[in-house]
């Protein structure tokens, strides 16, 4: 079993990268590794990969907050799990080139100093392949990294939580009991319907100790309720106006109550008038982009999607020669650009009398630490730490046609998506979903025959 969890660094890389590379920790630091970065120097390429990443896209360091840095994830495994630190440690290897997605440098330890045995993996928040940062959200990251570390896990025989409670909880699970709102709408329609005015309506409520707070909007608490709800926020019908209209309304119908108890009751409560548009909106949306996608018969779907799947193919080819094309200039630029950048400082230091050089060293230990490492890296590179501005321009246009390529790619995928949606929404309809499962069934049963 493998609990995980991610925050952003957004100052000290340097000082969380010296935590998790301590030898009393990774075995004399056996257990740990670097992707397209050495550990001990990983805070170093992380700083000129986004310096180059500035140059290239341009800065877009965010005001009024500081930006994040670095990712650090964790992955602890059970006491329990019959796992070895190297396996461990090829486990969160694996689980950080999916998350990802090869386009980020890391550096990953396996600490074993503790009861438990658990990897830390510290990430480049700028992407070294096409500058773009990592991007998050809340909940939703935290769950597909657990998903991804559980399906890893599986794979390799350990334990996995089943029904993993907390953040990043699917919403679902939690969606298919009935809300306060859907409590109080039944307190109320059955009160509505009993009473025969305003004030036989509120005792009713009341009697079923319903709370009501009267002002300029009639709001709602129901017992263990923590917070009064407004009616209007309930629906338009529970506003006070709408209330006493349809307390009069002689041919108000009888409310039947319905609380859901076991799993089928919940899944039926929450089908709804709302589901039933949804589903008429995605057969219109079907139709509509079958139409769009000149699909005449429901054989043309397959058709389709192989063509469109084969496009999808030839832009991914075109994008590795690209990359496989701008990652000797895209290495050499970072070094360039780290080089250039912090230049002038070493110049100042070098012009200072020695008795402020101490004072300046401390004030500017990182920057001159970079500049020291690019400066190594391009001198053991055979490369003279000459004019970038060659290589950047050929790295901007390369970026430029790579972005362009890469939305290519997205609005591909996209199309397939939402068309082999289409098909199954359509094939439903016409009954050939039935027909397409049973057809696999007989092929692969043939295949197996004919092995």
């Amino acid at each position: 079993m493998a609990v995980t969890k991610i925050h952003a660094i957004k100052s000290t890389v340097a000082k969380a990268i010296k935590y998790i590379l301590d030898p009393a920790k990774t075995d004399g630091t056996l257990l740990a590794s670097g992707f397209h970065c050495e550990p001990a120097l990983a805070h170093l390429d992380f700083e000129m990969t986004s310096l180059l990443a500035k140059e290239i896209r341009g800065d877009h360091t965010k005001t009024g907050g500081s930006d994040n840095l670095a990712y650090h994830l964790i992955q602890s495994f059970s006491k329990t799990d019959k796992i070895t630190p190297e396996q461990a440690h090829e486990l969160g290897k694996q689980l950080a080139d999916e998350v990802y997605l090869g386009k980020h440098e890391y550096v990953i330890t396996t600490h074993i100093d503790k009861g438990h045995i658990h990897n830390h993996i510290i990430a480049n928040s700028v992407s070294f392949l096409d500058f773009n940062k990592f991007r998050t959200r809340p909940y939703e990251t935290a769950r597909k990294i657990r998903e991804a570390s559980d399906r890893l896990c599986r794979e390799n025989g350990l334990h996995v939580i089943e029904n993993p409670k907390g953040k990043g909880q699917d919403k679902r699970k939690w969606q298919t009991q009935p809300s306060w709102r859907d409590r109080l709408q039944l307190a109320i329609d059955k009160a509505i319907y009993t009473a025969t005015n305003y004030q036989e309506f509120t005792d009713l409520l009341k009697t079923e100790k319903v709370e009501i707070k009267e002002g300029q909007h009639i709001a709602f608490k129901m017992p263990g309720q923590q917070r009064f709800i407004r009616g209007k926020s309930i629906g338009p019908r529970y506003e006070r106006e709408q209330i006493k209209a349809r307390i009069d309304d002689p041919n108000k119908s009888k409310v039947v109550e319905f609380l859901p108890h076991t799993k089928i009751e919940k899944a039926i409560y929450r089908m709804s008038s709302r589901q039933i548009i949804q589903e008429i909106q995605r057969t219109a949306n079907a139709l509509v982009l079958t139409r769009r996608e000149k699909v005449f018969s429901y054989r043309d779907y397959n058709i389709r999607l192989n063509e469109l799947k084969e496009q999808c193919k030839a832009v991914r080819s075109t994008l590795k020669d690209l990359d496989d094309k701008s990652a000797q200039y895209r290495n050499v630029s970072k070094l360039l650009v780290a080089y250039n950048k912090h230049l002038p400082l070493v110049q100042q230091y070098e012009q200072l009398p020695k008795w402020k050089k101490k004072k300046f060293l401390s004030s500017h230990d990182s920057e001159l630490s970079v500049f020291a490492h690019a400066e190594k890296m391009l001198l053991s590179a055979g490369a003279e730490p000459v004019d970038m501005n060659r290589a950047l321009e050929f790295l901007k246009k390369h970026s430029e046609k790579t972005g362009e390529l890469g939305v290519q790619f997205r609005q591909i995928e996209e199309r397939i998506k939402n068309l082999d949606a289409a098909k199954k929404v359509i094939g439903k309809i016409l009954g050939h979903e039935q027909e397409e499962k049973r057809d696999g069934i007989k092929r692969r049963t043939i295949q197996e025959l004919t092995r």
